[in-house]
Order: structure tokens, then C-alpha cells, then sequence
């Protein structure tokens, strides 16, 4: 018994020296029920929403009124073009639109057919799909209303346009995430774990007093997992045309060149954690910590970023998984062009910089 006690006490002075070690283990599970708490939730608030109303109308006014008041819409503009629809939907500044037919106000007095057409963005299969349900719950609220005013029951039908996702195919959803996860796993981590191999075998000063230059070290270590990344991307990419149909109607070079992009920065952060882990089990835990879980709670991969607290968007803007995401499903299943997208592009463009930066400034220093 003494022994066990001795052996236990010696072991946990082990665990308490390791302050690292001690604070992943005790910070992880906090972080976890935190963000699960904040980020899993079905609810939408803020949708930003367009009207398009091609006459004004007294009833049309009262049903808008009805999304604004509530917790879950914002109008944003009143559309003066039905064929504006389209192109501001693509460029991510609306969410939905409430689309009125000509004499909205002229077919409830005479009880003649009227049709409500709602157009969302389905390319976030979730979000377009609580979208509707709660569009769908205010018109038959307002329906409701006219229908108690009027006594009888109205020729009142509401149309759903689905765009870029009209058949809320979930692979539409999933595949950014999952190519954003498997880059980050072959690139990132599996360089950050073999640089920490390095180190922890004591390799690493050698190559440091070689005559290579710190920069051809780096591009030696990472050249490799570039290339399984790589052929990753294509499997990936080819699996979802071939078997589940997706329509690469897209910008090739924009797809290669957002790809090639994530691929640099992922490769740059896995020298960052590589350098700063003394072994390969910290190099692992941090990879989880700071890629893995980020990725699928904070990316919008599962959950949109729109619905979390505030801090969490601000929290969010830090990692690359997020705008790689938006990048590909803006190319990939939206089909838009650079003028889209080359403020993410810049911001992912930066944060390769900022990290390779900081991986050749720790390897120069020799502080490893």
C-alpha cells in the first residue's frame, strides 16, 4: 500500500509540474460544454431579408411588419428589380427574400388566387430549412388574421424558391466542412506532429546547424503533406461530382487557387504548432484544440456562425476553416466570381503570411 501511495504521489507531482498538459486537460472539457452550449441550437435570429413588392399594398405592409417584429427577420431593402433578386442572394446580402404578386392588394379584397413566394439561399441546408419553417409559420399567422377579418377563408398559397440547392441535398452542405477537416488533419497536423517528432528525438538541432537554410527546412517538411493534401482535394472533390451529383459549374481556376490557398495556410499553422510543441502528444492536443473542434463547431461546417453569441463570431474570424468554407460553397455551389469573394481570399491570403512568418521567426531563433 505504501508503495501504491508513493507511486501515486510521485506521479501526480508529474502531472502537476506538466502545467501544460494539466491545462489542456482541465480547459477541454470547460471549452466543451461552453461551445456546445452557445453554438448547437436550431435557432435563427437576424435573417437578413429583401422585399420585392411591385405595388404598394396596405396588407403587404402588415405582413412585413410581421417579419420585422419578430425575433427571427431584419428587413434590409425593399428590391426595386425582380432580376436584382438573384444577384444579391449571390452575394450573400440577403437571405431570403418576400416576393409579392403584382395586385397583392386588389386579389385579397376580390378573393382572387394569391401567391407568396419565398426565395431563400439553400446552399446552408439547415439555415434555409428553419428559414422556411418560420417564414411559413408567420404567413399562416397573417393568413389567419385575414382570414377571421374576412370571415371565409382565402384563395392563399405560398410558393418556396430553393436556390443553388433546390433539392436541399445535405452533401451540398457537408463537403466544404469535410474537405476543410481532412485538409487540416493531413496538412496542418500531420506537419505539426512531425516536426514535434523531430524535436522530440533530438533531430531537429542537427538540421539546424546543416548548412539548409531555415526556409528550405520548412519547405522540405511540408512539400510532402502538400501533396497527399492535395490528392485528398481531388478524391474528395471527385467523389462528390461522380457519386453524389454535385455540378461543378464553377470556376475552376478560383476552386484550384482557394484549394492551393487553404492548403499553404494549413501547412504554415502545423509549422507554427509543431515549433512551439515540446513533444508529439502536445502537438496532437493542440491540433484538436485549436483545428479539429474549431472546425466543427465554429466554421459554420454544422452550425451557422449567425446564430451563435456575438463573442463566438468575433472568435470564429480567427480561424481559416471558416473562410475556406465560405469560399468554397460561394465558388462551388453558388458559382459566384472573384469580385464575390477577394475579401476572404485577402483574409486567408494573410493569415498564411502572418503564420509562415511566425514558423521561419521560431525556427531562426533556435528557441525549440
Amino acid at each position: 500500500m505504501k508503495l501504491l501511495l508513493a507511486f501515486m504521489h510521485k506521479e501526480m507531482l508529474h502531472i502537476l509540474r506538466d502545467v501544460r498538459t494539466l491545462l489542456i486537460t482541465l480547459l477541454m472539457p470547460v471549452s466543451l460544454v461552453i461551445l456546445f452550449g452557445y453554438v448547437i441550437t436550431n435557432e435563427i435570429k437576424d435573417v437578413k431579408m429583401g422585399i420585392y413588392m411591385p405595388e404598394y399594398s396596405q396588407s403587404g405592409r402588415i405582413l412585413i411588419d410581421k417579419f420585422t417584429s419578430s425575433d427571427y427577420f431584419q428587413q434590409v431593402c425593399m428590391i426595386k428589380n425582380e432580376n436584382e433578386i438573384d444577384a444579391m442572394i449571390k452575394s450573400e446580402d440577403l437571405a431570403m427574400v418576400l416576393v409579392f404578386p403584382s395586385e397583392f392588394e386588389r386579389n385579397l379584397k376580390n378573393h382572387s388566387p394569391n401567391t407568396i413566394q419565398i426565395v431563400v439561399d439553400a446552399s446552408d441546408m439547415n439555415t434555409s430549412q428553419s428559414i422556411i419553417g418560420y417564414a411559413e409559420n408567420i404567413l399562416q399567422s397573417f393568413i389567419k388574421d385575414q382570414n377571421s377579418v374576412k370571415n371565409e377563408a382565402l384563395p392563399f398559397s405560398v410558393e418556396i424558391k430553393m436556390m443553388y440547392n433546390p433539392a436541399l441535398k445535405s452533401v451540398f452542405m457537408f463537403l466544404p466542412g469535410v474537405l476543410a477537416l481532412i485538409m487540416l488533419i493531413v496538412s496542418a497536423m500531420m506537419t505539426a506532429i512531425s516536426i514535434a517528432r523531430e524535436k522530440e528525438l533530438q533531430t531537429f538541432r542537427m538540421l539546424l546547424v546543416s548548412p539548409l537554410k531555415p526556409m528550405t527546412i520548412i519547405l522540405g517538411k511540408v512539400i510532402p503533406y502538400s501533396f497527399l493534401a492535395v490528392l485528398n482535394t481531388l478524391i474528395i472533390i471527385g467523389i462528390s461530382v461522380l457519386i453524389f451529383k454535385i455540378p461543378l459549374a464553377c470556376n475552376l481556376f478560383l476552386l484550384t487557387l482557394i484549394c492551393f490557398l487553404f492548403i499553404a495556410t494549413s501547412l504554415a499553422l502545423g509549422v507554427v504548432i509543431g515549433m512551439k510543441s515540446p513533444n508529439q502528444q502536445v502537438a496532437i492536443m493542440v491540433s484538436i484544440i485549436m483545428l479539429f473542434l474549431p472546425t466543427l463547431m465554429l466554421s459554420g461546417f454544422v452550425f451557422p456562425i449567425e446564430n451563435m453569441p456575438l463573442i463566438l463570431q468575433w472568435i470564429s474570424n480567427i480561424f481559416p476553416a471558416k473562410w475556406f468554407i465560405i469560399l468554397l460553397r460561394s465558388v462551388l455551389i453558388r458559382g459566384v466570381g472573384f469580385m464575390y469573394i477577394w475579401s476572404e481570399l485577402l483574409v486567408l491570403s494573410v493569415m498564411f503570411i502572418v503564420f509562415m512568418a511566425a514558423g521561419i521567426r521560431q525556427l531562426k531563433s533556435g528557441k525549440l
